[in-house]
């Protein structure tokens, strides 16, 4: 048998970063280069010429062992991995490693002289093993914050929907009876009244306010914060709107002898366009807290021109007082939600310390930006600045209201059928309605409407949405069945005030809508376009 010169494969593999083995047909190791030897955890003397089972004998019956004997009986190459093949070589990332390498096995056969040998080439591939686990844990890992992901989100909307609908509800269930309170009230007002008399349904009025505006807090920022609130750009007048706002607060202005100054630039525009009714809702935030700050002294309303351009002017209100002032520590955390100054305030002025949260959301929604300036027992300067676009139309003038006549005197006739289940409710409205001319039909629920409105005629319609048999919805879609060539006004006369539920009864077929509580004007301002 001519002998087999290992000085080749020496000087051809001794560097190479894979390891080469060599056997002859007896299965004896007549060659093995240095990455081999590196990774044995054997002693390499006395290695060569030794059966390889010998030196091995983890890799008999094994896959490995079968294609080294093909390699040499039939001249069959092959490829093994222990990826798959979980008995390879024992080999070691180094002689004190109890790591084992992974390995990808070439088993090459050769003859040299009609003599049969295999070449057994050993890939180290354990860094991209490795790498693959690395990859497929990380793809666990992000498959399963994605499922914990799904499951928060599912989480918060159901969380999100139970607040909604806690929400409408509360509303729901509050401004019900504060109906009936608001309505009562405002027709005993037009009764003879002592001055003690007088009086205390003043307070009961103020009362009703201060809770409502509590209610539409609470809703406003709830919509803020679901990002549902929209805003509505009308033209509007800085001038008409302060004025207002100080119309509704006089009581409280003159019950403090504050003295209140508004200084308007007068390089602005007449009109700009904006939502102007989200703009009284922060002034009027502002100066309340402005008049109930200030035990007495001075306010001043300030509306200044900051720079301009073609079609926009960026603007500066501000709200000054010489009242209380506040810590400049409090002031990081003033328009956080269901926050005040500290507890005291609470206790001393009331409110829910979402106003201010609510004035933030509403400017950050108009792109602009709002701050404090104050020094504790000096008083406070509140201010915001927007970018407003100019009305297209500077010289329109906007309706003066104040010389309308006043739709209370106005004087109607005809049937209206009123539909709803609380006996107050039916009582307030059906009172206005007579005191206004009208003929007043009543009915307590859906059903007696429509079974009333097979038998009689009327002008219109004021339909309650949530009543028991059935409810305003049903009850107007059976009518819009039932109707031939007429069509009934249909108005919702409800205490649904979340958004949307304004389109429920459009979308049932009714004409308008009125949220409770309401006085007389709001009922005719809401139903006379119908009339």
């Amino acid at each position: 048998m001519p002998d087999f010169n290992p000085s080749v494969f020496q000087t051809i593999c001794s560097n190479l970063d894979t390891g080469i083995l060599a056997l002859n047909k007896h299965h004896k190791i007549i060659f093995f280069n240095k990455w081999v030897a590196d990774r044995l955890s054997l002693d390499t003397e006395n290695i060569l010429n030794k059966n390889i089972f010998d030196i091995f004998p983890e890799i008999k019956n094994t896959r490995l062992n079968s294609s080294i004997n093909d390699a040499i009986k039939m001249g069959l190459p092959a490829i093994v991995s222990n990826i798959f093949n979980r008995s390879p070589f024992p080999l070691f990332k180094d002689r004190n490693s109890p790591d084992k390498i992974f390995q990808n096995i070439n088993i090459i056969p050769i003859k040299q002289d009609s003599e049969p040998y295999a070449i057994i080439q050993i890939n180290d591939v354990s860094a991209s093993i490795q790498r693959e686990k690395a990859l497929e844990e990380q793809a666990r890992k992000r498959k399963k914050i994605e499922t914990e992901l799904r499951t928060t989100l599912e989480k918060l909307k159901h969380a999100s929907a139970i607040k909604s609908d806690f929400l409408a509800s509360m509303s729901h269930e509050i401004r019900t009876p504060m109906n009936g309170i608001v309505g009562l009230s405002q027709l005993l007002k037009k009764t003879h009244l002592n001055s003690a008399q007088e009086k205390y349904l003043n307070t009961i009025d103020s009362s009703v306010n201060l809770l409502l505006t509590v209610i539409n807090d609470i809703l406003d920022f709830s919509k803020l914060e679901s990002g549902k609130l929209l805003l509505h750009k009308t033209d509007f007048s800085f001038n008409n709107i302060i004025s207002q706002i100080l119309d509704i607060l006089d009581t409280e202005i003159r019950q403090k002898r504050l003295n209140v100054s508004v200084e308007i630039d007068s390089e602005l525009n007449s009109l700009y366009r904006g939502d102007e009714d989200r703009f009284k809702q922060i002034l009027i935030n502002l100066i309340s807290n402005a008049i109930k700050f200030t035990a007495n002294g001075n306010i001043a309303i300030k509306v200044k021109l900051l720079n301009q351009q073609a079609n926009h002017s960026n603007i500066k209100v501000t709200i000054s007082d010489n009242g209380i002032g506040i810590e400049e520590s409090n002031i990081p955390s003033l328009f956080e939600k269901f926050t005040q100054a500290d507890s005291s305030t609470t206790r001393q002025y009331g409110g829910t310390g979402l106003g201010l949260a609510i004035c933030k959301n509403l400017i950050e929604l108009m792109e602009g930006k709002i701050g404090v300036d104050s020094t504790p027992g000096k008083g406070s300067d509140f201010w915001f600045e927007v970018e407003l676009e100019k009305a297209a139309n500077t010289s329109t003038e906007l309706p003066d209201h104040s010389q309308n006549t006043k739709i209370s005197e106005q004087v109607f006739s005809g049937s209206i059928l009123l539909v709803d289940d609380v006996v107050v409710n039916r009582l307030v409205a059906k009172s206005m309605l007579e005191e206004l001319g009208f003929n007043v039909i009543t009915a307590e629920n859906g059903q007696e409407a429509v079974d009333i409105v097979c038998t009689q005629s009327f002008k219109l319609i004021l339909m309650d949405c949530q009543m028991p048999v059935m409810d305003g919805f049903d009850a107007t879609r059976k009518i819009r069945e039932m109707e031939d060539q007429t069509h009934i006004p249909i108005i919702a006369l409800t205490a649904l005030a979340m958004k949307g539920d304004d389109k429920k009864c459009y979308d049932a077929g009714m004409n308008g809508y009125i949220t409770k509580p309401y006085k007389t004007e709001d009922l005719i301002a809401g139903i006379q376009e119908w009339l």
